[in-house]
């Protein structure tokens, strides 16, 4: 990335920051108190911007814990937060990520049954049968190519 794109994106988190500090930190029309203590809106502000830093959602999970455990409403500012880490929590990433550790598991399996005696195409069938009973549709033939292809490769 370069140095602008890393200036504007430091820019936009300081920005993302301030707005929720701001939001926690003002008064309630309804009570006229404040919807939290100073402290309180920078721990909050605080995960939103670590959130935006490393793209790791349970950041803002842990920022409405905090706010359950505090009796803090979930303002605006935090739910429009929570709705863009919700877009970007794709089923679909989250399945081939899924998809991909069992297949290592798989390899894993095939190694020990390969050291055991079996052939190369019985231990791609037994850990293909393995992955459809844990609901991941390989073939034993595309385990078996991606296994010796892996093996190749020093993987």
């Amino acid at each position: 990335m370069s140095s602008p794109d890393k200036t504007s994106k430091r820019n936009q988190y300081r920005s993302d920051f301030l707005a929720v500090e701001r939001a926690y930190s003002a008064r309630n029309p309804e009570t006229n108190c404040t919807y939290s203590t100073p402290r309180q809106a920078l721990i909050i502000a605080n995960f939103v911007l670590r959130w935006k830093e490393t793209g790791q959602h349970s950041f803002l999970d842990v920022a409405i814990q905090y706010c359950d455990d505090h009796d803090l409403p979930i303002l605006r500012v935090l739910r429009k937060y929570l709705a863009e880490s919700a877009r970007l929590r794709s089923p679909l990433q989250e399945t081939k990520a899924w998809k991909e550790g069992h297949k290592n598991s798989a390899f894993r399996l095939m190694t020990q049954l390969i050291h055991s005696g079996a052939s190369l195409s019985e231990a791609a069938g037994k850990a293909a049968a393995w992955l459809n009973d844990m609901g991941v549709e390989y073939m034993a033939s595309t385990l078996e190519k991606q296994y010796t292809e892996a093996m190749r490769s020093g993987g």
